[in-house]
């Protein structure tokens, strides 16, 4: 069965009701999207969405073009995290997504982040029946703070705040001339349970390291972060979401 919306046309894959398993706690029950392998979902001009067997790709790969975004071998998470520039947490699931990895060729009107958004997100609609959108919300959170006065004791102002980088060393992972909002976006990475936002105030930029195990537990890192002098609350606020949701 096809069906035809925007311009583009889409097979329309079968609805199996389970329960979801990505969807953040609260959501509503989902339906996941049984995908076949190799069957092509858009067959307008240009369209290309494509579900692959594992291992059948050697390369992964997204990258804008003038006039196409092109994914190979990614899951649709991490193609709508990218697109969407949001860490996993900000990510409302609302509808599971199709598992597995993807082949996809999207036309774009230009190489913007909008343009990509946009093209993306009638692509989900059409292939998918799922629909995106960025709202602000309000939303489980930590919150990274610091209210006394100077600098906390695990925390060094850089000296060279041109030399910023990151690392993993035989001390552990290595912030140099870090920010505190990047140390916000490393947790937030990592953790993948809810959003990190920075309440600090602390606007300089700042040579520190948090240990190895960090990389392999990631529930260690409010305590590692604490152990830097900074407070890590749990909290609410309202951030921006991108809701995923059946049409």
């Amino acid at each position: 069965m096809l069906v035809a919306a925007f311009g583009v046309v889409c097979a329309v894959v079968m609805l199996v009701p389970r329960d979801s398993k990505r969807a953040k706690v609260g959501a509503p029950r989902a339906q996941a999207l049984q995908v076949p392998i190799g069957v092509e979902l858009c067959r307008s001009p240009g369209f290309s969405i494509k579900r692959i067997a594992v291992g059948e790709s050697a390369t992964r790969m997204m990258k804008y073009g003038e006039k196409q975004f092109t994914v190979e071998a990614y899951d649709l998470l991490v193609v709508l995290a990218r697109t969407y520039r949001v860490y996993s947490a900000r990510l409302d699931l609302r509808a599971d997504l199709p598992e597995g990895d993807y082949d996809m060729t999207i036309p774009v009107d230009s190489m913007s982040e909008a343009a990509g958004q946009a093209a993306l997100s009638m692509a989900m609609r059409e292939a998918f029946g799922l629909k995106l959108y960025l709202r602000d919300q309000p939303t489980d959170v930590w919150l990274l703070t610091w209210s006394k006065p100077g600098v906390p004791a695990g925390l060094t102002p850089a000296a060279d705040t041109a030399k910023r980088h990151q690392s993993t060393t035989a001390k552990g992972y290595e912030f140099q001339a870090s920010t505190i909002d990047e140390l916000a976006d490393f947790m937030e990475d990592h953790m993948d349970d809810r959003p990190v936002v920075n309440e600090t105030h602390l606007p300089k930029k700042y040579d520190f390291s948090l240990p190895a195990h960090v990389l392999f537990d990631p529930a260690t890192l409010p305590e590692e972060v604490r152990n830097l002098g900074l407070e890590v609350l749990p909290g609410r606020r309202t951030t921006k979401m991108l809701v995923v949701e059946r049409e």
